[in-house]
C-alpha cells in the first residue's frame, strides 16, 4: 500500500491503471505463422503446449496425446462434424489452460489429431475453436504476429462483412468471378486461400484461380480449391489464411461483423 504524508495513494494508482488500460484495454497474444496456420502457446500448470487458432472448428479441443499427458479422464462420447465426415470425440473436464493470461474453457473435446499433425510436420496439441471467439472482438494482426482481444471495433465501417452462425461456426459472404454472393466458413484453421463449392454459384469457369470479392476488397488470381459438393451443410466453402493473412483481421462477435484492414 502506497502512502505519503498520511495519504493512501492506492486508489489513485488503481484509477490510473484503469484509465490507461480501461475501456481500450487489449490483451496482446503473440503467435507463429507456420505452414499457413496460426500457432499459439497455451500454458497449463507446469507445462506448455502448441495450439492452432481455428475459427472454423465449432469447439476448442485437445489432442488425445495432450489429454493423456495431463492425466485428464475421458467423459461421454459425442459425434463431431468434420470436413466431409463425422468423427468421434470425448469430453473431458478440468482443463486448466491459459492463452497468455486468458483462461480457456475447463470443458474440452478430445480427438486424435495425429493425422493433421503429420500433414503440417509438427504436433498439434489442441485447437482453439469458435467458442473462444463468441462474445469477443478478436483482432489478428498477421504482419505483427499478434492476436489482440479488444473492447471496441469499427463494426459499421464501410466494407465490413456480416457474420452469421451456421453449423456452430461463422460464415461470411463472398463473390467468386462475379457470381452471386455465397456464404463461406471463416476458417483460420484452413491453410489455403479458398475452398469453394462451384455447382450452385456459376463459378465453374475459375479453373482453380479467379477473382474473389470480400465486401470492398477485390483479390485477383486467387488459388481456389474446387468442390462439387458441400463441405458443410448450407455452406459454400472455406475462407482460409491464404486470403486472411493479407489483412489485419478483426472478428467482432459482439456485432457479428468481420473487418479486413490493409496489412501494410
Amino acid at each position: 500500500m502506497l502512502e505519503w504524508g498520511g495519504v493512501n495513494f492506492r486508489p489513485l494508482w488503481m484509477l490510473l491503471v484503469f484509465l490507461l488500460l480501461g475501456e481500450g484495454a487489449r490483451a496482446d497474444i503473440p503467435f507463429e505463422f507456420h505452414d499457413g496456420l496460426v500457432w499459439v502457446k497455451v500454458e497449463t500448470p507446469g507445462r506448455s503446449f502448441h495450439f492452432v487458432l481455428d475459427s472454423g472448428a465449432g469447439s476448442s479441443l485437445l489432442n488425445l496425446q495432450t489429454a493423456a499427458a495431463l492425466g485428464l479422464k475421458m467423459g461421454r462420447a459425442v459425434s463431431v462434424l468434420g470436413v466431409g465426415s463425422r468423427d468421434g470425440a470425448r469430453y473431458v473436464e478440468g482443463f486448466e489452460g491459459k492463452l497468455c493470461d486468458v483462461p480457456l474453457g475447463s470443458s474440452m473435446l478430445v480427438m486424435d489429431l495425429s493425422v493433421p499433425s503429420r500433414a503440417c510436420g509438427r504436433t498439434i496439441d489442441g485447437l482453439i475453436g469458435a467458442d473462444f471467439f463468441r462474445g469477443r472482438i478478436v483482432e489478428i494482426d498477421f504482419k505483427k504476429r499478434l492476436i489482440r482481444l479488444v473492447e471496441h471495433s469499427e463494426a459499421d465501417a464501410p466494407g465490413s462483412l456480416r457474420i452469421i452462425d451456421r453449423n456452430g461456426a461463422f460464415c461470411v459472404p463472398i463473390e467468386v468471378n462475379g457470381g452471386k454472393p455465397a456464404w463461406v466458413r471463416l476458417d483460420t484453421g484452413c491453410n489455403t486461400a479458398l475452398q469453394f463449392v462451384i455447382d450452385r454459384h456459376g463459378a465453374a469457369g475459375c479453373a482453380g484461380a479467379g477473382e474473389v470479392r470480400l465486401g470492398a476488397e477485390r483479390l485477383d488470381g486467387v488459388k481456389i480449391g474446387l468442390h462439387q459438393r458441400e463441405i458443410f451443410p448450407g455452406e459454400s466453402g472455406l475462407l482460409g489464411t491464404g486470403i486472411l493473412s493479407k489483412f489485419k483481421v478483426t472478428i467482432d462477435l459482439k456485432a457479428n461483423r468481420l473487418l479486413l484492414a490493409s496489412a501494410s
